[in-house]
């Protein structure tokens, strides 16, 4: 998935005080701007390593105590000053500089653009507000947006300050985003990436899938907002939902949703999902689709600062430890839409075999004398019929290559390297065959029974846009199936099962025991007691440096597989740096049924995923 960087926006004091820019990484170029506050003439941003290039000299705007509004020479900057702030009319200017004009650069991050406020030195008895506005900032990957996450300081005299209070205006339409916030004296202000893969922090917020621009009423539609954070913590973040046109219906309804708290540390970097849920079009014409969510308090970690610029003639520069003080942030995501009228959907093609597939997928961890049941995840897909078929059916055939069902199958014990192009097995749903809702409004969601199990209630599952599934995951201990099976209700309000899923008896269920011997590593079981159709073990090797991935094909009669070490070794792919590779040999077992839905079959499998000792 393709990341934008987040920001962080540190203001100079100074002029004498220069500082060296450091070593740009690739935080993506700004593209064109005009003046924001009456769309002006174009303008290159530029890029992190040429944001600016020489001029004759600033601009220079005339504020006196009445107030007023002063834009940057390419246009992108702008200040407004507040009636009161100044005692006396003040020329002012704001130039954009040049990477090796900053005067702070913060370690670990990415220098974006900079920019020197004159006179230098001035200060405001009321705050005035910046607005920063950034072309092509949101960037797609796979129908996900990804957006930024801002921080502001502002240095003077050797000391950096945050701005406490900040906000981002993102445009899913024109890719565009405006940062503000206050600003109570001049110096040098300077737009510092935080982006992904960071040492020291990294936040952003992931889209997924953007809206659609058509839409027709009353079909639902999902979003998902994904917080990815590293070392950063938001506390009280709240959700809340906003259509200017009165022409969209959320699922979730207008009460704001609060979150207590997303973070993520070096160790286990945080993603978080903000559960946007559906909307639908109420009527045809115009509509906004806009979300607010807003983080409450939003703690940094400590960020080093060289202060002082490398160019000939300086100083050299010195380091200052920066510590953020708690903030608020505020992201505004918004995207226009056109509601067509209600129509029916795409004609099934004549012959396909699949509408959709219902998968069971419980988790357990081998101990020494026993097996630990951790979770388990509910999920469904559904077909429509279109031109898309052909990938779906590809789709649902690979959710069975789990279990080892598959046109290609080796003999049993033997093992293969498996093709990058194959690695996902399953996991995923390819963009081209998005799946599709069942229905609309309270009828969409879908019910698991788990009949004669000490569970009475159902497990409900809701449409999960990212994933282009009904989805949950149950933690331990999850359910378990009893020889009843499953009872998969679609829609939940179906008066009979659609399907209903293999089971076993828990009581009796025994899993899988592993040996790691001089040949590799040797997996037995219990033919009777693992009550499965099909056994497939499958082995993980991943780093920062990539991953593997190896399968040996096996039948539950045999009771016994040796999977080779060679295979093993093959499969371990060493760490490029100092992080530790991780190495893992899972056995999925499970069964499989069908049943007719919408013409065509309805796939039915339950798994288990079993993660040896090794």
């Amino acid at each position: 998935m393709a990341l934008v960087a987040p920001l962080l926006v540190a203001a100079c004091g100074d002029d004498d005080s220069t500082a060296n820019s450091g070593e740009q990484s690739d935080g993506g170029s700004q593209g064109d701007g005009g003046n924001p506050s009456d769309g002006g003439n174009p303008s290159d941003g530029g890029s992190p390593a040429n944001m600016a290039g020489a001029s004759d000299g600033p601009e220079v705007t005339e504020i006196g105590p009445k107030g007023g509004v002063v834009v940057s020479d390419d246009g992108l900057l702008q200040l407004t000053i507040p009636a009161g702030a100044l005692a006396a009319s003040t020329p002012i200017s704001i130039t954009a500089l040049a990477a090796d004009e900053s005067s702070v650069v913060l370690t670990d991050t990415t220098l974006l653009a900079a920019y020197r406020f004159e006179p230098d030195g001035t200060e405001f008895s009321k705050p005035a507000t910046f607005a920063y506005t950034m072309k092509e900032f949101v960037t797609d990957d796979d129908g996900a947006a990804v957006l930024p996450i801002v921080m502001v300081t502002t240095e003077s005299a050797g000391e950096v300050e945050a701005i406490e209070q900040q906000s981002v205006d993102v445009s899913l339409d024109t890719n565009e985003a405006t940062l503000s916030g206050p600003l109570a004296h001049f110096s040098q202000m300077a737009f510092n990436s935080l982006g992904p893969g960071l040492d020291t922090a990294y936040f952003y917020v992931t889209v997924e899938p953007r809206p659609p621009k058509q839409s027709k009423v009353g079909t639902d539609y999902g979003v998902g907002l994904f917080v990815h954070t590293k070392n950063v913590l938001a506390r009280e973040a709240v959700l809340t939902y906003d259509d200017e046109s009165s022409n969209l219906d959320y699922s979730e309804g207008p009460e704001p949703y609060e979150i207590a708290n997303f973070g993520g540390n070096a160790e286990e970097p945080g993603l978080d999902i903000v559960p946007v849920g559906t909307y639908s079009c109420a009527a045809e014409g115009d509509a906004t689709f806009r979300v607010h969510l807003t983080t409450g308090l939003l703690t940094f970690p400590i960020f080093t600062a060289m202060l002082g610029r490398s160019g000939p003639g300086s100083s050299r520069p010195k380091n200052l430890d920066v510590l953020p003080p708690p903030s608020v942030y505020d992201i505004t995501i918004s995207s226009q839409l056109t509601c067509n009228p209600a129509g029916p959907g795409p004609e099934p093609l004549a012959g396909p075999p699949y509408s959709g597939v219902v998968d069971y997928n419980a988790s357990y961890q081998e101990r020494q004398f026993d097996t630990l049941q951790l979770a388990a995840q509910l999920q469904a897909s559904f077909y429509g019929g279109g031109a898309a078929q052909e990938d779906f059916d590809t789709w649902v055939a690979s959710r069975q290559r789990t279990l080892g069902i598959m046109p290609d199958r080796l003999p049993s014990g033997s093992c293969r390297a498996v093709p990058a192009d194959e690695m996902l097995l399953g996991e995923e749903l390819p963009p081209v065959a998005t799946a599709t809702q069942i229905a609309s409004g309270a009828a969409n969601r879908l019910a698991f029974s788990f009949p004669d199990t000490a569970r009475s209630e159902p497990v409900f599952l809701d449409w999960v846009a990212p994933r282009r599934a009904y989805f949950a995951s149950l933690q331990a201990p999850a359910p378990e199936p009893s020889s009843s099976g499953i009872d998969v209700f679609v829609p939940a309000a179906a008066a009979a099962p659609t399907i209903t899923l293999p089971g076993w008896d828990a009581a009796t269920w025994e899993g899988f025991s592993s040996f790691r011997g001089e040949d590799g590593l040797e997996v037995t079981w219990d033919a009777d007691l693992v009550q499965a159709d099909y056994a497939h073990a499958v082995i993980f090797g991943y780093s920062d440096a990539g991953s593997k991935l190896a399968e040996c094909f096996t039948d539950v009669a045999d009771q016994q597989l040796v999977i080779p070490q060679q295979v093993i070794n093959d499969t371990y792919v060493p760490a490029a740096n100092e992080e530790m590779p991780v190495l893992e040999v899972h056995m999925y077992s499970g069964r499989r049924t069908s049943a007719a839905y919408d013409g065509r079959a309805l796939e039915g499998i339950v798994r288990r995923d079993t993660k040896l000792r090794y």
